[in-house]
Protein backbone atom coordinates (compact mmCIF):
# COMPACT_ATOMS: atom_id res chain seq x y z
CA UNK A 1 0.00 0.00 0.00
CA UNK A 2 3.20 2.48 0.31
CA UNK A 3 4.10 4.56 -3.00
CA UNK A 4 7.36 5.08 -4.62
CA UNK A 5 6.86 8.93 -3.00
CA UNK A 6 6.92 7.62 0.53
CA UNK A 7 10.17 8.00 2.57
CA UNK A 8 11.70 6.13 4.80
CA UNK A 9 10.44 8.19 7.93
CA UNK A 10 7.35 7.85 6.83
CA UNK A 11 7.39 4.30 6.76
CA UNK A 12 8.48 4.01 10.65
CA UNK A 13 6.01 5.26 13.05
CA UNK A 14 6.33 5.24 16.92
CA UNK A 15 3.62 4.60 19.16
CA UNK A 16 4.21 6.16 22.66
CA UNK A 17 1.79 3.91 25.49
CA UNK A 18 1.58 5.26 29.34
CA UNK A 19 2.14 3.48 32.49
CA UNK A 20 -0.10 0.65 31.63
CA UNK A 21 1.15 -0.26 28.73
CA UNK A 22 -2.04 1.31 27.31
CA UNK A 23 -2.89 3.12 23.94
CA UNK A 24 -6.18 5.01 23.50
CA UNK A 25 -8.67 3.67 24.70
CA UNK A 26 -11.97 1.33 23.43
CA UNK A 27 -15.44 0.79 24.58
CA UNK A 28 -14.81 -3.06 23.89
CA UNK A 29 -11.60 -3.14 26.57
CA UNK A 30 -12.68 -0.61 28.60
CA UNK A 31 -13.24 -3.25 31.54
CA UNK A 32 -10.16 -4.91 30.90
CA UNK A 33 -6.91 -2.87 29.53
CA UNK A 34 -8.56 0.51 29.04
CA UNK A 35 -6.47 0.35 25.75
CA UNK A 36 -6.73 -0.65 21.68
CA UNK A 37 -5.58 -4.20 20.98
CA UNK A 38 -2.30 -2.69 20.09
CA UNK A 39 -0.95 -6.23 18.21
CA UNK A 40 -3.93 -5.31 16.00
CA UNK A 41 -2.93 -1.79 15.73
CA UNK A 42 0.70 -2.54 14.95
CA UNK A 43 -0.67 -5.38 11.87
CA UNK A 44 -3.28 -2.92 10.66
CA UNK A 45 -0.55 -0.49 10.22
CA UNK A 46 2.19 -3.09 8.62
CA UNK A 47 -0.80 -3.61 6.23
CA UNK A 48 -0.57 0.29 4.98
CA UNK A 49 3.28 -0.17 4.90
CA UNK A 50 4.00 1.67 8.33
CA UNK A 51 6.43 -0.19 10.75
CA UNK A 52 6.10 0.27 14.21
CA UNK A 53 8.35 0.39 17.78
CA UNK A 54 6.24 0.82 20.68
CA UNK A 55 7.81 3.38 23.65
CA UNK A 56 6.61 3.87 26.76
CA UNK A 57 6.85 7.79 28.13
CA UNK A 58 9.05 6.69 30.43
CA UNK A 59 11.97 5.39 28.38
CA UNK A 60 11.89 8.55 26.26
CA UNK A 61 15.92 9.14 26.35
CA UNK A 62 16.07 12.91 24.95
CA UNK A 63 20.11 12.10 24.34
CA UNK A 64 18.77 9.87 21.59
CA UNK A 65 18.45 11.40 18.00
CA UNK A 66 14.85 12.30 17.54
CA UNK A 67 15.35 14.38 14.42
CA UNK A 68 12.43 13.14 11.87
CA UNK A 69 11.34 10.79 14.17
CA UNK A 70 6.97 10.08 13.59
CA UNK A 71 5.32 9.99 16.89
CA UNK A 72 1.66 9.35 17.80
CA UNK A 73 0.87 9.46 21.30
CA UNK A 74 -2.02 9.51 23.53
CA UNK A 75 -3.05 12.16 26.48
CA UNK A 76 -4.50 10.58 30.00
CA UNK A 77 -8.02 11.83 32.04
CA UNK A 78 -6.11 11.05 35.10
CA UNK A 79 -7.79 13.00 38.31
CA UNK A 80 -6.03 16.69 38.26
CA UNK A 81 -4.46 15.66 34.89
CA UNK A 82 -1.19 15.18 36.88
CA UNK A 83 -0.37 12.38 34.20
CA UNK A 84 -1.20 14.44 31.38
CA UNK A 85 1.23 17.33 32.64
CA UNK A 86 3.91 14.46 32.68
CA UNK A 87 2.90 13.76 28.49
CA UNK A 88 2.92 17.29 27.92
CA UNK A 89 6.65 17.64 29.25
CA UNK A 90 7.64 15.06 26.70
CA UNK A 91 5.80 15.78 23.77
CA UNK A 92 7.37 19.09 24.08
CA UNK A 93 10.97 17.56 24.79
CA UNK A 94 10.85 15.41 21.67
CA UNK A 95 9.19 17.96 19.59
CA UNK A 96 11.98 20.64 20.76
CA UNK A 97 14.36 17.69 19.63
CA UNK A 98 13.01 17.45 16.64
CA UNK A 99 10.66 15.06 16.40
CA UNK A 100 7.66 14.49 14.67
CA UNK A 101 4.49 14.63 16.79
CA UNK A 102 0.93 13.55 15.41
CA UNK A 103 -0.45 15.22 16.00
CA UNK A 104 1.23 18.74 16.58
CA UNK A 105 1.81 19.71 20.22
CA UNK A 106 -0.88 22.47 20.89
CA UNK A 107 -3.56 19.99 20.03
CA UNK A 108 -2.25 17.97 22.96
CA UNK A 109 -2.51 21.06 24.96
CA UNK A 110 -5.68 21.36 23.79
CA UNK A 111 -7.19 18.03 25.77
CA UNK A 112 -9.41 19.10 28.62
CA UNK A 113 -8.13 22.66 28.12
CA UNK A 114 -11.43 24.33 26.67
CA UNK A 115 -9.44 27.70 27.60
CA UNK A 116 -6.66 26.51 25.50
CA UNK A 117 -8.88 25.63 22.46
CA UNK A 118 -10.43 28.91 22.60
CA UNK A 119 -6.86 30.16 21.80
CA UNK A 120 -6.88 27.94 19.16
CA UNK A 121 -10.37 28.66 17.29
CA UNK A 122 -9.24 32.65 17.22
CA UNK A 123 -5.91 31.93 15.92
CA UNK A 124 -7.49 30.48 13.37
CA UNK A 125 -8.82 33.22 12.06
CA UNK A 126 -11.16 31.30 10.48
CA UNK A 127 -14.95 32.94 10.45
CA UNK A 128 -16.10 29.67 9.81
CA UNK A 129 -15.59 28.84 13.19
CA UNK A 130 -15.46 31.93 15.00
CA UNK A 131 -18.79 32.53 14.11
CA UNK A 132 -19.57 31.95 18.45
CA UNK A 133 -18.26 34.17 20.65
CA UNK A 134 -16.50 33.21 23.52
CA UNK A 135 -14.51 34.68 26.40
CA UNK A 136 -11.75 33.36 28.36
CA UNK A 137 -11.06 33.96 32.34
CA UNK A 138 -7.98 32.80 34.32
CA UNK A 139 -9.86 34.18 37.51
CA UNK A 140 -13.16 34.79 39.05
CA UNK A 141 -11.65 38.60 39.17
CA UNK A 142 -11.45 38.63 35.14
CA UNK A 143 -14.92 37.68 34.39
CA UNK A 144 -16.42 41.08 35.13
CA UNK A 145 -14.49 41.67 31.25
CA UNK A 146 -16.47 39.32 29.64
CA UNK A 147 -18.47 40.98 27.13
CA UNK A 148 -20.28 37.90 26.05
CA UNK A 149 -24.47 38.88 26.75
CA UNK A 150 -26.65 37.17 28.59
CA UNK A 151 -28.17 35.04 28.62
CA UNK A 152 -24.53 32.83 28.14
CA UNK A 153 -23.11 29.14 28.94
CA UNK A 154 -20.49 29.06 31.64
CA UNK A 155 -17.79 25.92 31.24
CA UNK A 156 -15.02 24.95 33.35
CA UNK A 157 -11.60 24.39 31.28
CA UNK A 158 -11.19 21.04 32.71
CA UNK A 159 -14.30 18.45 32.26
CA UNK A 160 -16.59 16.39 29.94
CA UNK A 161 -20.15 14.96 30.00
CA UNK A 162 -21.43 18.54 30.40
CA UNK A 163 -19.65 18.18 34.35
CA UNK A 164 -19.94 22.00 35.44
CA UNK A 165 -21.49 23.61 32.70
CA UNK A 166 -24.17 26.16 33.84
CA UNK A 167 -26.36 28.37 31.68
CA UNK A 168 -25.81 32.32 32.85
CA UNK A 169 -29.33 34.20 33.15
CA UNK A 170 -28.67 37.08 34.69
CA UNK A 171 -25.61 39.27 35.96
CA UNK A 172 -26.25 38.02 39.29
CA UNK A 173 -25.95 34.65 37.93
CA UNK A 174 -22.48 35.60 36.37
CA UNK A 175 -21.23 36.49 39.52
CA UNK A 176 -22.30 33.54 41.47
CA UNK A 177 -21.94 31.24 39.20
CA UNK A 178 -19.08 31.81 38.07
CA UNK A 179 -16.72 32.91 41.67
CA UNK A 180 -18.29 28.64 42.42
CA UNK A 181 -16.69 27.29 38.97
CA UNK A 182 -13.28 29.62 39.57
CA UNK A 183 -13.14 28.32 43.37
CA UNK A 184 -9.55 27.17 44.52
CA UNK A 185 -10.39 24.80 46.91
CA UNK A 186 -9.87 24.43 50.43
CA UNK A 187 -6.30 24.31 51.52
CA UNK A 188 -3.58 25.34 53.24
CA UNK A 189 -2.64 28.16 50.68
CA UNK A 190 -6.29 29.71 51.52
CA UNK A 191 -5.67 30.20 54.91
CA UNK A 192 -2.37 31.44 54.28
CA UNK A 193 -4.12 34.30 51.90
CA UNK A 194 -6.94 34.83 54.90
CA UNK A 195 -4.41 35.08 57.13
CA UNK A 196 -2.04 38.15 55.49
CA UNK A 197 -5.18 39.79 54.42
CA UNK A 198 -6.52 40.18 57.98
CA UNK A 199 -2.92 40.67 58.43
CA UNK A 200 -1.81 43.35 56.38
CA UNK A 201 -5.03 44.80 54.82
CA UNK A 202 -3.10 47.39 52.54
CA UNK A 203 -1.63 44.33 50.49
CA UNK A 204 -2.69 43.62 46.74
CA UNK A 205 -4.24 39.94 47.58
CA UNK A 206 -3.97 36.89 45.33
CA UNK A 207 -7.59 35.42 44.17
CA UNK A 208 -9.35 32.57 45.84
CA UNK A 209 -10.97 32.22 42.52
CA UNK A 210 -8.41 30.97 40.23
CA UNK A 211 -9.87 27.91 38.15
CA UNK A 212 -9.73 28.70 34.59
CA UNK A 213 -13.26 29.17 32.67
CA UNK A 214 -14.86 30.09 29.49
CA UNK A 215 -17.87 32.10 28.79
CA UNK A 216 -19.63 31.26 26.05
CA UNK A 217 -22.64 32.67 23.36
CA UNK A 218 -25.61 30.99 24.08
CA UNK A 219 -27.52 29.28 20.66
CA UNK A 220 -30.94 29.64 22.29
CA UNK A 221 -33.82 27.26 21.50
CA UNK A 222 -31.83 23.52 20.87
CA UNK A 223 -33.25 20.61 21.52
CA UNK A 224 -29.81 18.89 20.15
CA UNK A 225 -26.43 18.96 18.99
CA UNK A 226 -23.90 16.47 16.82
CA UNK A 227 -20.67 14.67 17.82
CA UNK A 228 -19.00 13.87 14.79
CA UNK A 229 -15.93 11.89 14.87
CA UNK A 230 -13.36 11.75 12.29
CA UNK A 231 -10.48 9.51 11.31
CA UNK A 232 -9.13 9.83 8.71
CA UNK A 233 -11.58 10.01 5.66
CA UNK A 234 -14.23 8.31 7.72
CA UNK A 235 -17.21 10.64 9.15
CA UNK A 236 -19.16 9.16 11.84
CA UNK A 237 -22.11 11.03 13.48
CA UNK A 238 -23.94 10.81 16.44
CA UNK A 239 -27.08 13.15 17.29
CA UNK A 240 -27.54 14.22 21.18
CA UNK A 241 -30.97 14.92 22.30
CA UNK A 242 -30.98 17.35 25.29
CA UNK A 243 -31.79 16.34 28.65
CA UNK A 244 -35.03 16.98 29.93
CA UNK A 245 -35.61 20.34 31.00
CA UNK A 246 -32.09 21.18 30.55
CA UNK A 247 -29.97 22.89 27.79
CA UNK A 248 -27.08 20.65 27.55
CA UNK A 249 -27.39 17.75 25.36
CA UNK A 250 -23.54 16.27 25.95
CA UNK A 251 -23.93 13.43 28.87
CA UNK A 252 -27.34 12.76 27.97
CA UNK A 253 -27.60 9.49 26.67
CA UNK A 254 -30.46 10.27 24.34
CA UNK A 255 -28.28 9.02 21.38
CA UNK A 256 -28.99 8.32 17.86
CA UNK A 257 -26.94 7.54 14.85
CA UNK A 258 -28.63 9.26 11.81
CA UNK A 259 -28.80 7.95 8.32
CA UNK A 260 -28.95 11.19 6.62
CA UNK A 261 -26.47 14.10 7.46
CA UNK A 262 -27.85 17.40 7.75
CA UNK A 263 -27.26 19.76 5.00
CA UNK A 264 -24.24 21.09 5.19
CA UNK A 265 -23.04 19.06 8.98
CA UNK A 266 -20.40 16.77 6.84
CA UNK A 267 -19.07 19.02 4.83
CA UNK A 268 -18.60 21.50 7.95
CA UNK A 269 -16.94 18.47 9.61
CA UNK A 270 -14.60 18.30 7.17
CA UNK A 271 -13.29 21.97 6.33
CA UNK A 272 -12.52 21.97 10.39
CA UNK A 273 -10.19 18.43 9.85
CA UNK A 274 -8.27 20.10 6.98
CA UNK A 275 -8.05 23.72 8.57
CA UNK A 276 -6.42 22.24 11.83
CA UNK A 277 -4.21 19.36 9.47
CA UNK A 278 -4.82 16.18 11.95
CA UNK A 279 -5.52 12.81 11.07
CA UNK A 280 -8.25 12.95 13.95
CA UNK A 281 -11.05 14.89 15.05
CA UNK A 282 -13.65 14.89 17.40
CA UNK A 283 -16.29 17.97 16.95
CA UNK A 284 -19.29 18.92 19.01
CA UNK A 285 -21.56 20.58 16.33
CA UNK A 286 -24.95 22.86 16.96
CA UNK A 287 -26.90 23.77 13.81
CA UNK A 288 -29.55 26.04 13.80
CA UNK A 289 -31.34 27.89 10.30
CA UNK A 290 -28.71 26.21 8.27
CA UNK A 291 -25.78 27.40 10.25
CA UNK A 292 -23.25 25.70 11.71
CA UNK A 293 -21.60 26.33 15.18
CA UNK A 294 -18.62 24.70 16.30
CA UNK A 295 -18.84 23.93 20.49
CA UNK A 296 -15.86 21.92 21.35
CA UNK A 297 -13.23 20.17 19.17
CA UNK A 298 -10.55 17.45 20.76
CA UNK A 299 -7.82 16.00 18.54
CA UNK A 300 -5.86 13.68 21.32
CA UNK A 301 -7.48 11.23 23.63
CA UNK A 302 -11.23 11.59 22.79
CA UNK A 303 -14.08 8.42 23.42
CA UNK A 304 -14.47 6.24 20.51
CA UNK A 305 -18.66 5.46 21.00
CA UNK A 306 -19.37 7.15 18.31
CA UNK A 307 -17.56 5.07 15.66
CA UNK A 308 -17.78 1.78 17.57
CA UNK A 309 -21.63 2.05 18.44
CA UNK A 310 -22.07 3.17 14.69
CA UNK A 311 -24.19 0.73 12.02
CA UNK A 312 -22.82 3.18 9.20
CA UNK A 313 -20.78 6.31 8.71
CA UNK A 314 -19.84 8.41 5.47
CA UNK A 315 -16.46 8.14 3.27
CA UNK A 316 -15.56 11.18 1.59
CA UNK A 317 -13.01 10.38 -1.55
CA UNK A 318 -11.62 13.74 -2.24
CA UNK A 319 -14.83 14.59 -4.20
CA UNK A 320 -18.07 12.64 -3.06
CA UNK A 321 -19.69 11.35 0.17
CA UNK A 322 -20.15 7.89 0.01
CA UNK A 323 -22.79 6.47 2.42
CA UNK A 324 -21.15 3.01 4.17
CA UNK A 325 -22.60 0.01 6.65
CA UNK A 326 -19.00 -1.64 6.67
CA UNK A 327 -17.79 -2.14 10.24
CA UNK A 328 -14.49 -2.26 11.08
CA UNK A 329 -12.65 -2.07 14.57
CA UNK A 330 -11.07 1.06 16.48
CA UNK A 331 -7.49 -0.07 15.73
CA UNK A 332 -8.00 0.16 11.93
CA UNK A 333 -9.82 2.62 11.53
CA UNK A 334 -7.41 4.33 13.79
CA UNK A 335 -4.27 3.12 11.88
CA UNK A 336 -6.00 3.84 8.56
CA UNK A 337 -6.50 7.49 9.34
CA UNK A 338 -2.86 8.37 10.46
CA UNK A 339 -1.76 6.33 7.33
CA UNK A 340 -4.20 8.94 5.41
CA UNK A 341 -2.87 11.61 6.88
CA UNK A 342 1.28 10.80 6.58
CA UNK A 343 0.46 10.85 2.92
CA UNK A 344 -0.88 13.92 2.90
CA UNK A 345 2.12 15.21 4.66
CA UNK A 346 5.04 13.92 3.30
CA UNK A 347 7.38 16.52 4.44
CA UNK A 348 9.73 15.38 7.14
CA UNK A 349 9.34 18.36 9.11
CA UNK A 350 6.85 19.42 11.48
CA UNK A 351 3.65 20.26 10.02
CA UNK A 352 1.92 23.73 10.53
CA UNK A 353 -1.31 24.95 12.36
CA UNK A 354 -3.80 25.66 10.41
CA UNK A 355 -1.95 24.55 7.16
CA UNK A 356 -5.80 23.75 5.70
CA UNK A 357 -6.49 27.26 6.05
CA UNK A 358 -3.15 28.64 3.83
Amino acid sequence: MTTDNDTQENRHLIILTDYRNAFYSSTKNVRTHCSMNLNQLCTFFQSFGIQTEIISFSDVKFSDNWKNRQIIYQSSEDPDLKYKSYIEDIILGITLAGARVIPDFPYLRAHHNKCFFEILRQASNSLKINNINTSIHGTFEEASKSSIPLPAVLKPSYGAGSKGVELINDPEQRIKLSRKISFSGFNVNLFKELYYRLKTPQRIPYSLYRNKFIIQEYIPELDHDYKLLIYGNRFYLLERKTRNYDFRASGSGKFSWPTEAPTGLLEYGLYIKNLFNVPHISLDIAQKEHHNYLLEAQFVQFGPLTMEKSPHHWIHDGNNWNFSTESHPLEFVFAEGVSHYLRNNRINIQSSLFAGNR
